[in-house]
């Protein structure tokens, strides 16, 4: 599946050097693997704080990744700092008071936050206090995103009711797309 063909480079969402954004990504069920994978070979030896939301930072595909490019799998490895928020309050809290000072103090290139809406759409009816949860992740995502690079993976087809808000505020928009037997981003 993520061996399909030539990935795309995230260097067409992140360029290099990094300027502060919101970097959407929106692609397939797959979108969140596809990006560990191509991170790893794209930014080798790179610290990437990565916000797990979405439980699927798998350090086995990190490690035969690495290993794929000759790259040192344990070299690899370190560079991921995962921190996984379980509710979508530990999520918003997170990025509203967690991700700016832990991008600082390891000096990360950029962040990703993987599948943050789905989070958010487990915790509906459930809870009257989700939305403004939400409102509180998106003003924290827009006030970190002013300072640092910040890449939200959104897999589809997932959780439509906070997506156009979070479509609005995206500096970027890509989708990653099957082509044959390549993938390519193309503007969303």
């Amino acid at each position: 599946m993520i061996q399909r063909g030539v990935n795309p480079s995230l260097l067409s969402v992140v360029p290099l050097p990094p300027r502060p954004g919101l970097y959407l990504v929106l692609g397939p069920r797959d979108i969140v693997p596809w990006a560990l994978h191509t991170i790893t070979l794209a930014f080798p030896a790179k610290t990437v704080f990565w916000i797990d939301a979405a439980n699927r930072c798998d350090a086995h595909l990190v490690s035969m990744a690495a290993r794929s490019a000759y790259l040192d799998p344990v070299v690899a490895l370190k560079a991921f700092r995962p921190a996984r928020p379980f509710t979508a309050y530990q999520l918003e809290a997170m990025v509203t008071q967690k991700l700016l000072p832990t991008v600082h103090r390891i000096q990360a290139l950029f962040s990703v936050i993987a599948d943050p809406l789905s989070l958010y759409e487990g915790a509906e009816g459930r809870d009257t206090q989700v939305r403004q949860s939400f409102r509180r992740f998106m003003q924290g995502l827009r006030e970190a995103s002013e300072k640092t690079p910040v890449v939200v993976l959104i897999p589809e087809p997932g959780p439509q009711r906070y997506l156009p808000e979070l479509l609005q505020a995206a500096t970027w928009r890509r989708r990653l797309e099957d082509a044959g037997s390549t993938r390519r981003l193309v503007e969303a």
